[in-house]
């Protein structure tokens, strides 16, 4: 467990001993209680028990019951379904759900069904209610506590996440995700749960939780809202796996929970807060080919790298290493040279290797970087700019015509149709002697067509036509001007 209590250290800081404390406890966890309003109320129950109870801030029907209660299972008012016995905290994701009567609404993850239960009584016998559990005797557990609570609007499932969410595309206006984890946050409880725990565990939890995030999506409505929760405290399973999930889904965007507070970290509203800078970090071969968030950067106050290319980083990182004054700066700024562009929305793979590679996608940046400096710099049309890389990166085995003539069609799609994102950039440095920003020397149309520039970039090879060029590609098909087309347009928006 010393990597387990390293890697809260690193997350907690300061507060990692008073962590510490707690996790090493002897003492009771806390144990609770959640009405079921469907047959009995807040007051008749307390009425009914025999011990007190005592609020919960996660929900108006969850309490916290005394720790020498015991065999609360066993209690006849348990089997009549009158409540449910829950860890209050684990009632404050369908809090978060805010469920109304009327609602339709799936529960992807849902046995034993804690959750379940606190979604149908919330619904009150008005709308609908999907209960689906993957694992086969769980899901009798689930149905069984459904029955039990008198819940009689649900349905109860045993399918794979993947399979049902695509069967029931845009069903649901709220969808409860509380994912499958490392359980974290039970190892006090459950001694279980830290004795399967590793850092792999985590790792293999949050690309399975990536996966079922994705299925989640489908079956909600449009405006929908889904709660994503784990009992877990990894990063990779919670905020980095929300993180990553919004980068994939633009058309998503985090919610305001509890009305007051601002989640949207890296806004103006965090800086202020703070008295800092938003800063954005997005380079100027990421914003030629469109290669962020739209939101993210634009967002910011002040874009540091808009002038800079991936090259020029590259290089200034190796001089630094030349010059290092010590051995093992050295190494990491070499180490950093090693290690290939990532996004890093998936975690690493079980060896360690990075898993997503932003260049397998989109191309090598030297090649697009060195497109973009002809492309504004000097205007060239899509054919002599293919003649000059032929002859710059002549000798160099990973670049034959073919991948020479893929990434450059590649880039003119990509720098075309992310015209968009280049357009609401904040203020930024120009550094060298080109730019993007539409404060600086630049002037392009959001609406610039890429079909257009696609056609254009049909490129002759010398003597012969290339294999890989289509039918609708090749020069036969294509007006003796368009060649000279794009070399105008650029310069025209240049000016």
């Amino acid at each position: 467990m010393n990597i387990f209590l390293d890697k809260m250290k690193a997350l907690l800081g300061d507060e990692f001993d008073d962590f510490l404390k707690f996790y090493n406890s002897s003492g009771e966890h806390y144990r609770g209680l959640r009405v079921n309003t469907l047959k009995c109320s807040v007051e008749k129950l307390e009425k009914l028990l025999d011990f007190d109870l005592k609020s919960a801030p996660f929900c108006s029907e969850s309490f916290y019951i005394p720790n020498e209660i015991t065999s609360l299972g066993n209690n006849p008012l348990h089997h009549a379904g009158a409540f449910y016995i829950q860890e209050p905290s684990a009632s404050s994701a369908v809090t978060m759900l805010d469920v109304q009567e009327g609602d339709y609404v799936l529960d992807l993850c849902a046995a034993p069904g804690g959750k379940s239960t606190q979604i149908a009584a919330k619904l009150n016998s008005k709308g609908f209610l999907w209960s689906n559990e993957i694992v086969k005797n769980r899901a009798n557990i689930l149905l069984s506590n459904i029955e039990r609570m008198g819940i009689r609007n649900a349905t109860v499932s045993n399918a794979y996440p993947e399979v049902l969410c695509d069967r029931l595309a845009g069903c649901f206006d709220k969808v409860l995700v509380d994912a499958p984890c490392s359980g974290e946050g039970m190892f006090r409880k459950d001694s279980t749960a830290e004795s399967e725990w590793s850092d792999e565990h985590v790792k293999s939890c949050a690309e399975r939780q990536l996966k079922i995030l994705n299925s989640a999506k489908n079956a909600l409505k449009d405006g929908g809202v889904m709660v994503y929760s784990t009992c877990t405290f990894a990063p990779e399973e919670d905020e980095g796996q929300v993180a990553a999930f919004l980068q994939r889904h633009p058309e998503f965007e985090l919610a305001d929970a509890l009305g007051n507070v601002d989640y949207t970290f890296g806004s103006e509203g965090e800086a202020n807060r703070t008295g800092g800078l938003v800063v954005g970090t997005g380079d100027l071969s990421e914003l030629a080919l469109g290669w962020a968030t739209y939101n993210g950067d634009h967002m910011s106050m002040y874009g540091v790298n808009a002038g800079v290319p991936k090259t020029l980083v590259r290089h200034l990182v190796q001089y630094e290493a030349d010059i290092a004054a010590s051995a093992e700066l050295r190494r990491v700024l070499l180490d950093i040279l090693d290690t290939p562009v990532s996004p890093e929305l998936l975690p690493a793979k079980d060896n360690g290797e990075i898993a997503q590679r932003t260049e397998d996608l989109v191309g090598p940046y030297e090649l697009h970087d060195f497109y973009l400096y002809y492309v504004l710099r000097f205007g060239f049309g899509p054919a002599k700019i293919f003649r000059l890389a032929r002859a710059a990166f002549a000798g160099r085995e990973e670049y034959p015509d073919a991948v020479l003539y893929k990434w450059l069609r590649n880039f003119y799609w990509r720098f075309f149709a992310q015209q968009f994102k280049r357009s609401c950039l904040p203020d930024g440095p120009k550094v060298g002697s080109v730019t993007l920003s539409p404060r600086g020397d630049w002037r392009m149309p959001s609406d610039a067509c890429a079909a257009a520039t696609a056609r254009i970039c049909a490129v002759n090879f010398g003597t012969k036509r290339s294999a890989m060029l289509s039918s609708r590609d090749t020069l036969g098909s294509t007006p003796p001007n368009t060649y000279r087309y794009l070399s105008a347009v650029m310069t025209a928006l240049q000016h």
